[in-house]
Formats: C-alpha cells, structure tokens, sequence
C-alpha cells in the first residue's frame, strides 16, 4: 500500500515488503518484523521516497489505533508520518512536545495526521461495549471539528463535557455525525438521567446555579438511540445548540433543561435552539423544558412519540419569547407542542393524525397553550391540519388546539392568536372564544361550526369589512343645509358585500372632519348608520337574474364634539356643525349617496369656516346564509 494525497493505495509491488512493518495485535514487532526491520526491501524505500515520504508514510505500523497506542516500541523518527493497518494517519512529535494528541505506551508522542478528528483514531473502543465519551470530549479539545465514521456504533456512558465558549467566540464546534449510530446510556443521578453532552465547566460542578455554558454547537446526522432512558443535550449547558438531519429513536429526550440558574429560573431555560430536518420515533420528549428563548423548529417529523416541543412553565413571564414551529409532522403520539406564555410565535404547517396518548388523552388536544401568569400574544397559527381519531372525534370537550388563556384578562395588553388556512377533520379545531383575527378554516363535518364553534374566515362567516376616505367639498356637495357624509358603490356592494345572492345587514360608521381651506380642522362628527341590502335575484334562475342590489339606510346615533373649546390661543374655537341632522339616502347612478341635514357654516378667528368635510367610512357587514339553507334552519310556524 501506498499513501498519495489523503489516501491508501494498495501496491501489490510492496506485498512482498510487507513484513518489514508488520505488528502483532498487541502493538509488538512481529518476529518476522525484527527479522528484516534493519534490511528494508529496496523496492519499498524507492517507493516511499519517489512519492515524496518515506517507509514509515507507506507501511502500516499498526493494526489499528487502540494498538498503536498501547504499542510499547520506544522510539519512531520524528517528522514521520505513519499509519494503522485501517487508515489512520498520525506525525512523530518530539519528544519534548506538550501539544501533542497521543502518547503510546512506548512514550512515543504523536499528531492526529488526518484533516479531522475521529474518536476512532484517538483509541475509543468502537465495540459497542466500551465507553467511547472520553474520547469524544478528547477529540473536542484537540479541534472543534469532529467527524465520526459512518459504519462505527459509539456508546456513550458518560457526560461529555464541551469546550467552554461564549456566544461572542469567533469559531463554533461541529460534529458530523453521517450514518454513524451512537448509542445513549445516560448515567442516573437520584434515578433521574444526565444529560450526555454539557459544557466542561458544568461537567466540573454539576450541581451549581451558575451559567456554566458553552455555545454555537452544531450536529450533523447520526442515528442517536439508548440502551437505557437517556438525555442527550443539557440545554441549560449549551447555548446556540443546531441539530440538523439526524434520526432519533427509542430516546427519553433529545434535549432537556432543568438545572437550576438563579432563583429566577429553578428549571433552567434553553436559549438560541434550532432543530432542522430530523426524524423522531419513540421518544418520549423531543424538547424537555420550562422557559426557552430564540427557539426554531423547522421540518420535523415524528412517530410514535409521547411528546414533541415543550417549554410549558406555567409561573415564568413570559415562559417563550420568540419561537418559530414550521412544517412539523406528528402522528401516533401524545401533544406535539405544549407551552406556557408565548410573546412572539409563529407556528405554520402543521400535520398530525390521530395522536391521543400521554397528554393528548388527558389535555384532550393535539397543542397545547396552557394558562400563564399573564396571556399569551404576537402568536400566529397558519396552514395547521388535524387528523384525530375516532373518539376525539366525538369527544364535545377535545380541541385540536386547546387555549386556556382567556383572551381579554383585566389589567392587560395582550394581541389574541390569529388563525388562518387551518383544518380539522371533524373535531373542533381551538378553544371557542380565543381568537378574532382568523380567516380561511374549517373541516369536513357540517355540523363543524354549529357544534365545534370553530372559528371561521370572514369569507366563509360571509362578513366583509370595507373602508374608504373621500373629500366633500362644501361648494358642490352642500345644498340647502343637506350636506353628503359618504357615497357607497354599488359595484362594491354586488361584489364585496352581498354575498353570493345573500341578504346582508351591516352598519356604516362614518367619522368627519370639518376642515377649513388651510386644514384647520374645527370640528368632528360621527354618524353610525344600519343598513340592509339584497340582490336583485335572490332565488330567481340564472338566465332570468337582474344584476342590482338593493338597500334601505337609517341614522342610528350621531355624536359631535361639543362647540365652544379652544383650538388655539388666539381665540379660535371649536364648532358644532350638524343640529338635528336626518338622514337621506338617494341612489344616483352608481352610488348610493347618504347625506345628512341641518348643516349650517360657522366661520371661527383666524381661520375662516369649514369648507370641505374629510370622510372615513367603515363598513361591517355581514350575509345570511341562502335561501335553500334558511329554509331548512326554520321552523315554520302553524
């Protein structure tokens, strides 16, 4: 074999050479090895040196680490690159050095000679016996890149303790897991499992309150499982902690808080954690937690799992600020995410089937947003679908997602959820009376809104919310006293208001600024106005339809600042506009023209009279059901 750039390749020319390096598996020269170790076959020596090594670079001198490293051979040439018989590569150094990586038996001293760092060449047995853990945290301190080998199974048996960074250090760790399997057997304290991977300086005092962390951690692949009930990550430990494209199955949990830091946190918090692309089956916590910060959940999906996010403190104000829940798949399992007070969330994309055990079944619902010390707010619910299971189904007190915050508590400001484009198949879909922003929902049973009161789309709810703003101007809208407050297109209602050949009831609120030519505004009025509206041919056959609509208006209140109060400090002042006002409605054309009467121009110091009226309108409306539908929902009299 032959070491060219990176890598073995086997020369059958130096099979005969072979001999001159051979180790028995105790890390001994061979005896055919003391028999032409000082004759080394020319052929080989010409060899190593025409590809730019020497004899060493090319011969094996080990069956493997753990052998090489309980050699007891005294010396080798320093500068040497030399190998194992499986394709570790390692550099003498000399012996006075201190950095070095490995010292054998033998006391020869010696370099990690490959671009990265395995447990494997460090000497972890590799067997599935053996405690490989120290040899992960060795090769954590020799570089922040480690890679495992694809077709190792590590077993980790005790706590792991990572460098110690802050979040400000400008290089972060990675370990790039690939297919390898790495098999948990978290050590118990008290009955309860340690987490495997914390920082060295938690590993020193476990038990302390301090924040003992470490950061910007990052795990690529594996395949992660227990031989016993295990914690993976200490997430009181690590900061910045991104799992990405890994499996986990039959774990405790994948990444617990619950040290104590301070008496403002007796559980701990997790802070700045990211989870990506990964797959879950049988776990029974994904996230295990009472407050967290900075959290972000994106393409993940699990199995069979008892729980999936939790930071659910119930007293912590607030128990998660800021989280994102993206493009999550749960099935099988019990609540995919239970959580405290939340300022700040984004939960979008969501499919989860039949999940009823753990706290699915006792919650009775699929996510939780249990009460905190204050409502939750800034949360967003989008594009989430339920599939539960037959007895969910049926079960009037299931929620899909279950809110226990009320949503206006005395004393707080607070923006209830909103939640759009959500599905459920039949069960009722979130807590009633918790969200008002909502818009696209439903579900396949028609008994959905009447008995799981789930929340609907103003399209679907058939309400529509119209605003607009015009200038009238005095000189043409002003005519004996009737002065026009608003106009309502026609067009608009055929097309945003009256429904799908539905009546329509609503009311008009109309806020006016009386302004003078220079924008002085010197008084303002509102006018709240009911309406009712119908199409032209509700009922009647397609080809037979007129395109119109209808509508009735009546002045329910008005209001007016009162006159007389001070605009400025020469003397202006406020003036009341309307006395008596009555209301007419025309239509002309293709508006309906609303105007109010009793109007009458007061001039004021400075700034002359009113000659224009500002006009907001808001319109709120809202469509009955169709005929065929009224006409099954009542009861006709006899």
């Amino acid at each position: 074999m032959n070491y060219r750039n990176g890598k073995i390749e086997r020369r059958t020319m130096l099979a005969a050479a072979g001999a001159w390096a051979a180790w028995d598996s105790s890390g001994q020269p061979s005896a055919a090895e003391s028999s032409t170790r000082s004759a080394a076959p020319a052929l080989a020596q010409h060899i190593a040196v025409t590809d730019g090594g020497d004899v060493q670079q090319a011969i094996a001198v080990a069956p493997n680490p753990r052998a090489l490293i309980a050699s007891t051979r005294p010396t080798l040439p320093v500068g040497s690159t030399i190998r194992t018989a499986n394709g570790y590569l390692y550099r003498v150094a000399p012996g006075t050095a201190t950095d070095q990586h490995l010292t054998t038996a033998g006391g020869v001293k010696l370099y990690i000679g490959d671009p990265y760092v395995t447990p494997d060449a460090l000497g972890a047995p590799v067997d599935g016996v053996g405690d490989d853990a120290p040899y992960f945290e060795r090769a954590f301190r020799i570089s922040r890149t480690v890679q495992l080998i694809a077709t190792s199974r590590y077993r980790l048996a005790s706590v792991i303790g990572l460098p110690n960074q802050t979040l400000y250090d400008r290089v972060s760790m990675f370990l790039f897991c690939g297919g390898a399997t790495i098999v948990a057997n978290s050590p118990s304290v008290g009955g309860v499992p340690e987490a495997i991977f914390t920082s060295a300086a938690a590993k020193a005092a476990p038990e302390s309150g301090d924040n003992l962390y470490t950061g910007k951690i990052f795990v690529v692949g594996g395949n992660w499982t227990q031989d016993q009930p295990s914690v993976l990550f200490n997430g009181d430990r690590i900061y910045d902690l991104r799992l990405s494209q890994a499996s986990f199955a039959q774990l405790d949990t994948v990444v617990k808080s619950f040290r104590a830091k301070g008496a403002d946190y007796p559980n701990g918090y997790i802070q700045s954690l990211g989870m990506s692309n990964c797959q879950f089956s049988n776990v029974r916590r994904w996230v295990d937690a009472k407050v967290g910060f900075d959290l972000s959940f994106d393409n993940l999906g699990g199995t069979n799992c008892d729980g999936g996010i939790y930071v659910d403190s119930v007293t912590a104000d607030p128990a998660v600020i800021s989280i994102r829940w993206k493009d999550i798949r749960f099935q099988d399992g019990g609540c995919a995410l239970v959580l405290g007070k939340v300022v700040g969330g984004l939960f979008e994309g969501y499919y989860g089937e039949t999940n009823a055990i753990g706290d699915a079944a006792m919650a009775r619902c699929e996510i939780w947003f249990k009460r905190g010390s204050a409502p939750s707010s800034g949360v967003s619910l989008a594009s989430l679908q339920f599939q539960p299971s037959p007895t969910q189904i049926v079960d009037p007190d299931y929620r899909a997602i279950r809110w226990d915050d009320e949503r206006n508590q005395p004393g707080t400001i607070a923006a209830p959820p909103s939640l759009r484009n959500c599905w459920t198949t039949g069960a009722n879909l979130i807590t009633p009376g918790r969200v008002v922003d909502f818009e696209g929902n439903g579900g396949t049973e028609s008994r959905l809104l009447k008995n799981a009161r789930a929340p609907m789309s103003p399209q679907s709810a058939r309400r529509t919310t119209i605003s607009d703003a015009r200038i009238y101007l005095a000189a043409k809208e002003l005519r004996a006293g009737v002065y026009t407050i608003a106009k309502i297109s026609v067009d608009d209602m055929l097309n945003n208001v009256v429904d799908a050949y539905r009546p329509t009831q609503g009311e008009i609120r109309v806020m006016m600024q009386h302004r003078t030519g220079g924008g002085q505004v010197i008084g303002t009025s509102l006018a709240v106005i009911d309406f009712v509206a119908m199409t032209a041919s509700e009922g009647v056959t397609t080809g037979n339809r007129v395109n119109d609509v209808y509508c009735d208006f009546a002045l329910k209140s008005f209001l007016a600042i009162p006159g007389g109060l001070p605009i400025d400090k020469l003397g202006a002042r406020t003036q009341r506009h309307f006395t008596n006002p009555v209301l007419t409605a025309k239509r002309l054309g293709n508006d309906y023209v609303l105007a109010l009467s009793g109007y009458a121009t007061v001039s004021v110091p400075n700034y002359g009279s009113a000659d224009r009226i500002y006009s907001c309108i808001t319109m709120h409306a809202d469509a009955l059901n169709g005929s065929s539908a009224l006409t099954s929902a009542i009861a006709i009299a006899p």
